[in-house]
Parts: structure tokens; C-alpha cells; sequence
């Protein structure tokens, strides 16, 4: 391409491209306005508003306007910038435009024109380079020559560091991605179908309303549930997410699903439904709580005799012990597959039978547990094993994120 020459050039002798494929062979200026205007049901109004922005923050002229001279006349014919000649010439004479609507007209008419100029710097190129350039802007990426438009997500990405993205997908979507790796746009696969999806008001009501400083992580994890719920749903009907969930009906549906998972998880996490089978003594080792049984009733038979074990804590496993067996509670709730029951923490329940080991008779470490033993929590695998009458619960695949910690027993 050859050195650009640039020049101011009145409006006057600036003229819109007949030829333009937005205008489709106008015919004359006049035309070609018409067109953009009347080009889609949004294109009016979208002219109109580049209108009124150059009229309250002046034209910008960092973006090059590509004009091609008509033969030796000095008239020029606009190839890149028909949009913003435009609405340049909308301002300068909105009474002349008979095609627009009375409420544009009146916008127009009083839009402040002192910003308005009379007069633009064009860029001159010859009509080959002018094809080039309106190519390169306009006609995709061409495998990296042309324009890469900023994608959905990219773009809701730039909106949330300039604190401009105030969507719910925005106000989350960092939250989700800190839990579970992925935006929630990569997660569910567009951030089009996620904004449908977390716009529905009964959806929201199901996460539950956002704090000024964004979701708590209960929050996300409903989030989570919705789009995994949706994405079941779309390989059941072998549809895209996109067509599965087109109508609000459609993903008000999720709701009776959503209920139903949130049950299960509460089932898996109450401790109480489900685990009938309780750990015996042989199954935590018959020799072991044998052996501390014996350790503890030899230490309770012997008047006078202080015992040596745990004197940094000040317990006596004896003393500890009877008073685990002493107290009273209709709620005979053991330790069962592995895991206390939530009720039997803290409230001094009492075995019934001799082979059941209830969690209030033992002492025990309060690492994991107790410490996670809201419903929010994921309890994955726990071993449990009695050392010198001791309780210690190791974890295998204890959740990372301890952001869910409300309260430590």
C-alpha cells in the first residue's frame, strides 16, 4: 500500500458509497442514509445514538476515515466511516431526513451541536487499497488478516475490569471460577446460554439473593447445580443447551430437579438417612478397644491411683469414659459406616449395646468433622481408628476450599 495521504475535507463534498453492502445500490446521499437507517428494527435507533454520543463527546477522530477521490473533482466518496458520515449529517440537518421517527427528529433537533464539526480529516487511498482496508475491517478474521471480534465472554470479561458488568453472570462468575476452575461461560459452554439460564427470577430465587460483595459459597454451589441440572437435561432430549432451554417455561422446568438434588445432597450429608449399618468393635479392631476397655476399667477400680496418660490435657481416659457411658439421651444414635451421626455430636448419647461404639464415649480429634459438619461440606472418605482409646479421623479427599467453615465445634 502506498503512504496514505491525509486532509481535511468539508462534510459537504464527503459523500456516502452508493455501492456500500449495508445500503444495497442506494441511490444519492440521501438514499444511503435512508438505508442505514431503515436497515433493521435496531439500526435507527443504534444511527441515532452514535448521533447523540458525537454530539455530547465529540467526534472521534483516532479511527481513520478511507475516502477515494472522484476523478479530478475535489468530491470524495467515503469507503470506511459511512456510519459516522451519517450520523454527522443526521445532526447538522435532522429536518431534512423526512424517514425519521418523530421522537429521533426531536433528539436530534436538540442535541447540543457545538461539538459537531463541520469539517473531518480523511484518509486518501486508491479504490484497490480502500477494497483491502474495508475487507480487512469487515470481513471476519480470514485466518488471523482481517478483525478477530472480541467474543461474548471476552467482552463480559473486559466489562468486569472496568467494574462495568453488572449482569448476574458478572457478579458470580469470578466466585465459580475460584471453586471450580472455569468461568461460568466456559463452564456451561457460552456465556449467552448462561445469562438465559441465570436470568430466569425463579432461578435466582432457588440460588438466593446476592450480597453488594457477590456470592457466598453455598450460593455457587446452587449455581453449579442449575447449569450441571441443565446440561442433563440437554443430553436427554440430544439438543443444545441453547434450543433445550428457549422459552422460560422451559427453564422454570429445572426447578422440581433442582429440589430433588438438593434432597439427595442433603441425604448424603445429614449423616442420619441412609447409614443403618453401625461399626462394631470388631470392625474397628476387636483388639484394640478390648485392650482400652481393659486400660480403662483397670484405672477406674484403682482407688487412689491417679492415672498417667493425657495429663498435658487434664483428662482422665478413665473418669472420661463413665462419663461418656453416664450420660443420659433417649437418642441412641451410633457411629455408623464410619461416620457419627449429627445428632449424637454433643448431646451425650449412650450405647444401648456393648458392641456399639457411640461418638460421645471416645475421645477424639475435632480435625474435619465436627469442623465441617454443615450440610455445605462435601464428606468424601473418612478412616476412622481407635488408638489407645482415641478417636482420630483421617481424611483422604477432605474439600480444599474451607471457605464453606461456619462454625468450628
Amino acid at each position: 500500500m502506498t503512504k496514505p495521504i491525509r486532509k481535511n475535507i468539508s462534510l459537504t463534498k464527503l459523500h456516502q458509497l452508493t455501492k456500500n453492502p449495508r445500503t444495497v445500490n442506494a441511490n444519492g446521499d440521501f438514499d444511503a442514509v435512508a438505508k442505514l437507517y431503515n436497515a433493521s428494527r435496531q439500526s435507527g435507533s443504534q444511527l441515532i445514538n452514535l448521533s447523540l454520543e458525537i454530539a455530547k463527546n465529540g467526534f472521534d477522530e483516532n479511527e481513520p476515515i478511507y475516502v477515494v477521490k472522484q476523478g479530478k473533482k475535489d468530491e470524495y466518496n467515503v469507503y470506511e466511516g459511512n456510519r459516522r458520515l451519517a450520523a454527522l449529517n443526521l445532526l447538522m440537518e435532522p429536518d431534512k431526513y423526512t424517514f425519521l421517527s418523530r421522537r429521533h427528529k426531536e433528539a436530534l433537533r436538540e442535541a447540543n451541536k457545538n461539538k459537531v464539526p463541520t469539517e473531518l480529516e480523511v484518509t486518501i487511498v486508491t479504490e484497490n487499497e480502500a477494497r483491502i482496508i474495508m475487507s480487512r475491517n469487515h470481513n471476519g478474521a480470514q485466518n488471523g488478516i482481517g478483525r478477530e471480534s472480541w467474543g461474548p465472554e471476552a467482552s463480559r470479561r473486559y466489562a468486569r475490569i472496568f467494574g462495568k458488568d453488572n449482569s448476574y453472570v458478572g457478579r458470580t462468575t469470578d466466585s465459580f471460577k475460584s471453586m471450580y476452575g472455569k468461568s461460568i461461560g466456559e463452564y456451561v459452554g457460552g456465556i449467552t446460554t448462561a445469562d438465559r439460564l441465570l436470568n430466569n427470577k425463579k432461578i435466582q430465587q432457588y440460588v438466593g439473593q446476592l450480597s453488594p460483595d457477590g456470592p457466598i459459597s453455598d450460593q455457587v454451589r446452587r449455581i453449579k447445580n442449575v447449569l450441571d441440572e441443565a446440561k442433563l437435561v440437554s443430553d436427554e432430549k440430544d439438543m443444545a443447551l441453547t434450543r433445550t432451554f428457549g422459552k422460560k417455561s422451559d427453564i422454570e422446568a429445572l426447578i422440581p430437579r433442582l429440589s430433588k438434588t438438593d434432597s439427595r445432597e442433603f441425604k448424603d450429608l445429614s449423616l442420619d438417612d441412609g447409614l443403618d449399618k453401625a461399626i462394631s468393635t470388631k470392625e474397628l479392631g476387636n483388639e484394640s478397644s478390648e485392650k482400652s476397655n481393659s486400660e480403662q476399667k483397670k484405672g477406674a477400680d484403682s482407688e487412689g491411683e491417679k492415672p498417667t496418660e493425657n495429663k498435658a490435657d487434664g483428662e482422665n481416659p478413665s473418669e472420661h469414659a463413665k462419663q461418656g457411658s453416664s450420660n443420659s439421651s433417649n437418642d441412641s444414635r451410633t457411629i455408623k459406616n464410619g461416620l457419627p451421626s449429627r445428632k449424637s455430636i454433643g448431646n451425650g448419647t449412650k450405647a444401648k449395646k456393648e458392641n456399639k461404639i457411640t461418638f460421645n464415649e471416645i475421645p477424639f480429634k475435632t480435625e474435619g468433622i465436627l469442623k465441617y459438619s454443615n450440610k455445605e461440606s462435601l464428606i468424601q472418605s473418612q478412616e476412622y481408628y481407635i488408638l489407645n482409646n482415641t478417636l482420630s479421623v483421617f481424611n483422604e479427599f477432605w474439600p480444599a476450599n474451607t471457605s464453606q467453615e461456619k462454625k468450628s465445634r
